[in-house]
C-alpha cells in the first residue's frame, strides 16, 4: 500500500505493465465513427464501461505501487464531444464513475485530465470556441460525477494568431464565458512556443486561474524566444504557488526532459528532478504533485523512486516487477497517449478546428 508524501509523482494515462498483460488493461478504447453508426451507440457504451472498469484496476495498481496522482485518458468516453456522432448521456456510466470517485478518496489518489491542444480558449474563431466549450464541458462533467478531491483539467494557452496581446485579452474575456463547471476545474499550463510562464501568470491574475508550471516547456520557450528575457525558473515559484493558493487547490507541476528529435519531444525517462521543486514543501510550506511526462510511464517513476527515495509513496521497498515492456513495445503501443505523441496529431486537429467558418 502507499502513503502520501510532500512531493508526489504522477502517472500519465497509460500503465505499460498493465497494458502488456493479457487481457490488456487500459482506458483508451476507441471506435471509428462508421462502426458506431453501423452497430449503434450501445456497442460504444460497452467499450466505455470497460475503460472505466480498467481505470479502477489501474487505481488499485497505483495504490499498491506508491503512485498517488493519475492522469485519466481523454479517450475514456470516445466521441462524447464529436458533433458527427449522436450525443449520449453519462447515465449508463454513473455507477462506475461513482466507484472511481470513492476509490480516489479511499486511496487519496488525485485524478486529473489534460484535454487535447485543439481546445483553444483564446481562439478568434467562434465555432472553434464553441467546440472547445463542448469538449471541456465533457471533461469537467466527468470530474464532477467522479467528485474527486483536488481534481483539475489542464489546458495550454493555444495559438497567438499573430497578435499575442489581443489573444491574451480575448483569452481572459472568453474564459469568463465558459460554463461554471468548466471554470471550476480548469487550470492553465505554459507551453513551449506561444504562452510563456509570464503570460500564464498574467492571465492567472486577471481571471484567477491556477497555473501549472511545465519545467521542460519553460526551457524550450526560452530557447525558442532568445529575444525575450526571463528570470530563473525558481524565481517564478512564489507567484505560481499563489495562483493555486488563491483557489485553495494543491499545486501541480509537470516535469519532462528533451528527447531525440524536435524541440519539445519527450524523453523516455526523467534523469533529474529540479531542486527548486523538491524544496517547495520546506521552503514555502506547501505540498505539491508533479506529473511525470516520459514515454516509459510508470517505469520512469520507479527509476526516480530509486534515485530519490524520499519521493517513494509505497510502504516498504519498491516492488520489483519482472518482464517489464521494452522501449520498442511501449513506443508501439503508447502512440495514442498525448504525453508520448508530443503534440504532432494535436496540432493537425488545432489547424483543422481553427479553419472552421
Amino acid at each position: 500500500m502507499s502513503v502520501n508524501k510532500p512531493v508526489q509523482l504522477g502517472l500519465c494515462c497509460l500503465n505499460t505493465i498493465l497494458r502488456a498483460q493479457k487481457p490488456p488493461v487500459f482506458a483508451s478504447r476507441k471506435m471509428i465513427i462508421r462502426t458506431v453508426k453501423e452497430k449503434g451507440i450501445e456497442v460504444l457504451q460497452e467499450k466505455i464501461l470497460q475503460n472505466l472498469r480498467d481505470v479502477l484496476t489501474m487505481m488499485d495498481w497505483n495504490e499498491q505501487n506508491g503512485i498517488k496522482v493519475f492522469r485519466l485518458s481523454s479517450e475514456l468516453f470516445p466521441h462524447k464531444s464529436n458533433p458527427k456522432v449522436v450525443d449520449y448521456t453519462f447515465d449508463f456510466a454513473k455507477d462506475l464513475l461513482k466507484q472511481i470517485g470513492e476509490k480516489s478518496k479511499l486511496y487519496n489518489q488525485r485524478l486529473t485530465f489534460h484535454p487535447g491542444q485543439y481546445n483553444v480558449v483564446g481562439t478568434p474563431n467562434k465555432k472553434a470556441f464553441q467546440q472547445t466549450i463542448c469538449d471541456l464541458q465533457y471533461h469537467a462533467e466527468v470530474l464532477a460525477l467522479i467528485d474527486s478531491d483536488e481534481a483539475v483539467m489542464v489546458v495550454h494557452g493555444g495559438g497567438v494568431y499573430g497578435d499575442k496581446e489581443a489573444t491574451i485579452q480575448r483569452w481572459c474575456e472568453q474564459y469568463k464565458q465558459l460554463p461554471e463547471v468548466v471554470r471550476r476545474y480548469l487550470v492553465l499550463e505554459n507551453c513551449e512556443k506561444c504562452f510563456s510562464i509570464e503570460d500564464c501568470l498574467r492571465v492567472s491574475k486577471e481571471v484567477n486561474i491556477p497555473v501549472v508550471f511545465d519545467t521542460h516547456h519553460y526551457a524550450c520557450y526560452c530557447q525558442m524566444h532568445p529575444e525575450e528575457k526571463f528570470k530563473e525558473a525558481a524565481e517564478y515559484i512564489p507567484d505560481i504557488l499563489d495562483s493555486w493558493k488563491r483557489r485553495g487547490i494543491k499545486p501541480k507541476f509537470h516535469v519532462s526532459e528533451q528527447g531525440s528529435g524536435r524541440v519539445g519531444h519527450h524523453s523516455d525517462y526523467i534523469e533529474v528532478m529540479p531542486e527548486y521543486l523538491l524544496e517547495i514543501p520546506e521552503k514555502y510550506g506547501m505540498n505539491i504533485d508533479v506529473m511525470i511526462e516520459a514515454k516509459m510511464k510508470e517505469q520512469s517513476i520507479f527509476r526516480l523512486y530509486e534515485k530519490y527515495p524520499q519521493l517513494n509513496c509505497k510502504k516498504g521497498t519498491i516492488t520489483k516487477h519482472t518482464n517489464m515492456p521494452t522501449f520498442d513495445w511501449v513506443n508501439k503501443h503508447a502512440k495514442g497517449c498525448d504525453c508520448c505523441e508530443g503534440g504532432i496529431k494535436k496540432k493537425k486537429k488545432l489547424k483543422i478546428v481553427d479553419k472552421l467558418s
